[in-house]
């Protein structure tokens, strides 16, 4: 049966689309789970500082400027679509 991909099955393509390391990728998804740098440098044993300079590159290769904006961009952006695609079709 074909069906449209889940958003668990979007994120991992989204985020290789952009080009982003393992690590990198890592702390995206513990950006999107809302963690502050500290915590993050905590989960994967890094510093906060290694943790700032993957955000950048993060930032860098998305063209974000923010958390907020980076979360839109891989998340809800996609979500909003299939949204408005739904209502649009309803009928």
């Amino acid at each position: 049966m074909i069906e449209p991909a889940r958003p668990g099955d979007l994120v991992p393509l989204l985020l290789d689309a952009y080009g982003l390391t393992e690590r990198e990728t890592e702390v995206v998804m513990l950006l999107a789970k809302g963690l502050a740098t500290k915590d993050i440098a905590a989960e994967l044993c890094i510093s906060a500082h290694t943790v700032n300079d993957h955000i950048k590159v993060v930032f860098a290769k998305t063209s974000v400027s923010s958390r907020g904006e980076l979360v839109a961009r891989l998340f809800s952006e996609q979500i909003a679509e299939r949204f408005h695609d739904a209502v649009v079709h309803m009928p």
